[in-house]
């Protein structure tokens, strides 16, 4: 549904995905979500306590990305998929 990540470098290997809870979404990321609630941005929302029940009961999750240097940032969606020499792994 949504991502943000800082500084995108090229050459960036991702060391660790951790899923979080949609509350700690909105917490850490209230100012970023009012910003862009004009735009629909993750989506059409009145409240934070609306957006909120509305994630959660669509199924959506938080992934927080941590990487070697760049690229750290996160996720917002219902799945994810990494794929490891042609392997591919879900969660």
């Amino acid at each position: 549904m949504a991502h943000c990540f800082e500084d995108e470098i090229n050459g960036s290997v991702i060391l660790d995905i951790q899923e979080s809870n949609i509350s700690s979404f909105i917490l850490y990321n209230s100012e970023l979500i009012l910003s862009k609630k004009n735009k629909h941005w993750p989506c059409f929302f009145n409240t934070l306590d609306e957006l909120d029940k509305n994630l959660k009961k669509e199924g959506y999750r938080y992934f927080l990305i941590t990487a070697s240097y760049g690229f750290n940032g996160w996720i917002l969606s219902k799945q994810y998929n990494v794929v490891d020499h042609g392997r591919m792994h879900q969660s």
